[in-house]
């Protein structure tokens, strides 16, 4: 019998595999930007609406039909891409603590809909109300919020707020059991995180850090404006284009004050791409945030370029300080890339790589 020799039988094997992952992996970020518009998150309300409780009830019962239709297809568990949906969103939308509450309710309203049979396997797994397993088979199981209303309504609108149960289940009185008032304080610091911003690595909010920018401003005066700050500013790439990624770089960027004084000043960032083949240049992403930092506080932030189209390889990036509106500091991947800069206003961005047209229909705008 004809025998590869084995070197060639480990690159045959090799590339099987890549055979059945790739298209997989390309399926999962379809799938995950088909799912995250569902997974927006909805303005809280001042007061009590039904409305809300139909709308927050319909894209509940869109999200957990979109997981069912998809899982298992191609090899792929949605739980995976629900997540992946969450972990792209989180950078901007929804910080961990709000994300694990609102992915854990979902989880089990769709794992409560199985469980009680509520989706036609006759009928393309459709969802219904009408349970077909069980105790209570023929009867309508339904949805209702974990808080009600006239105990916090902030939450009328919010995923995170939301149950599927059985008609034996369903709530009796407005009073909250013990469970259900610690879960009360879950909702109510996502609620102080939505208004006051979230908290950095030591615990403080964006208002709290503010407070505290303002009373060093208080003792120092106008430093902040007439001294040019000493800083410390750097870079690293921390993501490469994945699934997970949402088929994007990530750059996170750090700025650290060395003076004694508070200190606001701009940053200016470039993330610059290079065609695989020749030295033709992209631009992937550029921003620019105003920072007030505490003396000798640092401060670091997540940027993410446009999502990858074509043969393109990350080239670096660029991070430029000004104060007053002088460049007063400039960091950068590699040498001699901050020049990029001064062309960013001509260079193509992510899709102009000579991919086919359909791959350019399907980047992100």
């Amino acid at each position: 019998m004809f025998s590869l020799p084995p070197f060639t039988r480990i690159l045959a094997a090799f590339a099987l595999a890549m055979v059945f992952t790739q298209p997989a992996r390309a399926d999962v970020n379809v799938k995950v930007k088909e799912l995250m518009p569902l997974l927006k998150p909805v303005k809280a309300s001042k007061k009590a609406n039904p409305v809300d409780f139909k709308s927050a009830q319909e894209r509940m019962i869109r999200i957990i039909d979109f997981l069912e239709r998809v899982d298992g297809k191609s090899g792929i568990d949605a739980k995976h891409i629900l997540s992946n949906a969450f972990y792209i969103y989180d950078r901007d939308r929804f910080s961990g603590h709000r994300r694990m509450l609102t992915e854990s309710t979902i989880t089990q309203c769709w794992m409560k809909a199985r469980e009680l049979g509520l989706f036609d396997k006759r009928n393309g797994n459709q969802f219904g109300l009408t349970i077909n397993n069980g105790r209570e088979k023929n009867k309508k199981a339904k949805f209702e919020y974990i808080i009600p209303p006239g105990a916090n309504a902030s939450f009328s609108t919010d995923l995170a707020n939301i149950r599927l149960v059985l008609p034996s289940m369903k709530r009796k009185s407005t009073e909250l059991s013990r469970t259900e008032v610690g879960y009360l304080e879950h909702l109510v610091w996502i609620e102080k995180e939505v208004l006051y911003g979230r908290p950095d690595e030591l615990g403080r909010t964006v208002a709290e850090n503010n407070a505290l920018w303002n009373a060093e401003v208080k003792k120092t005066g106008d430093a902040y404006k007439e001294k040019a700050p000493i800083l410390r500013v750097g870079g690293k790439l921390t993501a490469t284009p994945s699934s997970l990624s949402g088929n994007r770089w990530r750059v996170n960027f750090e700025a650290s004050s060395l003076s004694r004084h508070p200190t606001q000043f701009t940053a200016e960032y470039y993330l610059f791409g290079v065609a695989e083949s020749g030295d033709k240049s992209f631009l992937l992403h550029r921003g620019k945030k105003v920072i007030k930092l505490r003396s000798t506080q640092s401060y670091n932030f997540d940027i993410w370029s446009d999502e990858k189209v074509g043969a393109v390889n990350f080239r670096g990036w660029v991070i430029q300080i000004r104060h007053n509106g002088k460049v007063i500091a400039t960091a950068a991947s590699k040498l001699g890339i901050g020049k990029l800069i001064a062309y960013a206003g001509t260079l193509p961005r992510m899709g102009n790589t000579g991919s086919s047209s359909s791959s350019r229909k399907n980047r992100k705008k």
